[in-house]
Order: structure tokens, then sequence, then C-alpha cells
């Protein structure tokens, strides 16, 4: 099946299948349903869903009885988080999303670096006993903090009376241009 959104296109027959939902095995029971967990080759989540006619997936009309259906659910990373916790062994859950904690103060992201970063981050944490993540988290903490600092700061600047001498044409740095140009206005007066 496949559905366009927005921006993604989202296909079963393309995406890689990170894990299976089947309560039952039995295909010919009217209430048999699977779930699917794909995830696209730009990292976007979705369930592929289908089901018999007496599963929550049927299809309907007026004119004809229930009959198997399907549909596709787009899911955030932290929703396909929690589906999987719940639906998938720990083996499948573990090789998508690691030890991922579904925390609502955390999200998981992956992040590449340069190796002479990554051979001193594991430097630092032998040293330290700091886990890879921590140092990270560290350091793109002082770095938000230290880009607020400097937007915050930018802004008082622009608010403030306060001119640098090189951008008014009537402050004179030079004490001796300062004193011709004085002596220049008594002139022309």
């Amino acid at each position: 099946m496949k559905i366009k959104s927005m921006y993604q296109i989202y296909n079963s027959k393309t995406a890689r299948c990170v894990g299976i939902y089947e309560p039952s095995r039995n295909k010919k029971e009217d209430t048999w349903f699977r779930n699917t967990l794909y995830c696209t080759k730009t990292g976007k989540y979705f369930l592929y869903n289908e089901g018999n006619s007496k599963s929550k997936y049927a299809v309907s009309n007026e004119l004809v009885e229930a009959t198997k259906g399907e549909s596709i659910n787009i899911l955030r990373r932290d929703l396909a988080i929690e589906w999987a916790k719940e639906n998938l062994d720990n083996t499948t859950f573990n090789s998508e999303f690691g030890n991922a904690d579904i925390d609502k103060h955390k999200i998981s992201v992956q992040v590449e670096i340069t190796l002479d970063n990554f051979e001193k981050l594991s430097k630092l944490r032998l040293e330290d006993g700091d886990s890879i993540f921590h140092s990270v988290n560290c350091a793109l903490e002082e770095y938000l903090n230290r880009v607020q600092r400097g937007k915050a700061e930018r802004k008082a600047f622009e608010k403030s009376d306060f001119h640098h001498p090189c951008s008014s044409l009537s402050t004179y740095i030079d004490s001796d241009a300062y004193m011709d140009a004085e002596e220049h206005k008594k002139n022309r007066l």
C-alpha cells in the first residue's frame, strides 16, 4: 500500500520492515489482523495495518458486507518507539531503537561527528566516567546557552542608545581630528 502526505511518500513495498505484530497467525479467522511497522529511507515511521472482515481494519459500505481492509498510520519517532515497545519483542525493538528511553523530556537522535571528536569524547569518557550521551548533551547545552546569550546581548545592544564610535560621522576618534572639526565649524559660522 502507498500513500502520499504533503512532503513524503509512505510505501510498504519500498520501506524497510522494522517489525510485525500479528496476534493470530490464522489468516482465515474473520478477526485476523496484522500491524507492520516500517521505516522509510528518510527515517520516517509508519504502520501498515491490514485485517479481515471482522477486524478493526475491515471496510464496509451499504451494498457490500464488510471485507478485508488496509490502512497506513504515519507515526512520529516517539510514537513509533511507544508502539514498538508495546508490540515487538525486545530483540527487534533494540535492533531498531537501541535502549531508547520513552521519556517526554528526551528524544533519540542520530548524530554524525568527526572521528577526531569521537576519539576526544571516548578519552573524556574514560577519564570522567561519563557516557558519550552525557558528554554530547553537555556540549550541546553549552553551545545553545552561548547562542542564546549572544542573541540577548545583540538585542540589548540594538535597543540601547550606545553607538560604536566608528558608526557615527559626528563622533571623532582622534582628538586632533575633533579639534580640526571644531575649528572648521567656527570658520563656517
